[in-house]
């Protein structure tokens, strides 16, 4: 549905990601037997994108999960999105050093721990492979730090619809991917910490909190 529901002008390839998506999902087909009480999986539409566009709700929680996630391993000091980028006008290099040791930034199909400035090089790459020239021309220009803080956000803004669904339907996610599974897990110490420190109590109680 994602790359569906909406227009999604940076993509030169759309269909491309829609074909990915029904040819995984194809494989469950062999889960399929009459030996289950109730289907074994069910595939819906979340429709992110049109709640990312227009839900003020969804815009707002994701606007201010972004920043704490910013807050809480780059600079305590930040409190909305505007924070994070004056934090990283201020100082890129200590921006930069800060996001580089907490792991924060991690290139499409790049490695957790991989340095930053290759990183980088990855990003732009996956950038040049997939979007258009109109949006890689100003991709190219932009400094470091806009470029490291446009791929947290395109990474963090998924785990909003993880979290939610989550919380939804009741169920922990099971995520095969290793960078999402690694924004998952910074985002519930970040939970955990938060609420650890709201109720002053031993971390035990909040053990089913943890992933």
């Amino acid at each position: 549905m994602p790359w569906l529901e909406t227009q999604r002008e940076n993509e030169k390839f759309k269909m491309v990601h829609t074909l990915h998506a029904a040819y995984f999902i194809l494989h469950l087909k062999d889960m399929l037997s009459d030996d289950f009480d109730l289907p074994p999986f069910l595939v819906f539409p979340s429709w992110e994108k049109s709640l990312e566009e227009n839900d003020k709700v969804t815009i707002s929680s994701t606007k201010q999960l972004i920043a704490d996630i910013f807050s809480y391993y780059i600079e305590p000091t930040i409190e909305n999105i505007e924070d994070v980028f004056n934090f990283a006008e201020s100082d890129e290099k200590e921006f930069l050093r800060r996001i580089e040791a907490s792991n924060l930034f991690i290139s499409p199909g790049g490695e957790i721990g991989e340095p930053l400035k290759k990183a980088i090089q990855n990003y732009k790459a996956e950038a040049h492979k997939w979007r258009t020239e109109e949006f890689n021309r100003t991709f190219d220009s932009a400094p470091d730090r806009l470029v490291v803080i446009n791929g947290i956000m395109e990474r963090v803004q998924p785990q909003y619809h993880i979290l939610e669904n989550s919380y939804e339907l009741r169920s922990n996610p099971l995520l095969c991917v290793d960078a999402q599974a690694h924004y998952f897990k910074l985002i519930s110490k970040m939970t955990n910490q938060r609420v650890f420190n709201i109720e002053h109590s031993d971390k035990k109680h909040y053990r089913y909190y943890l992933l």
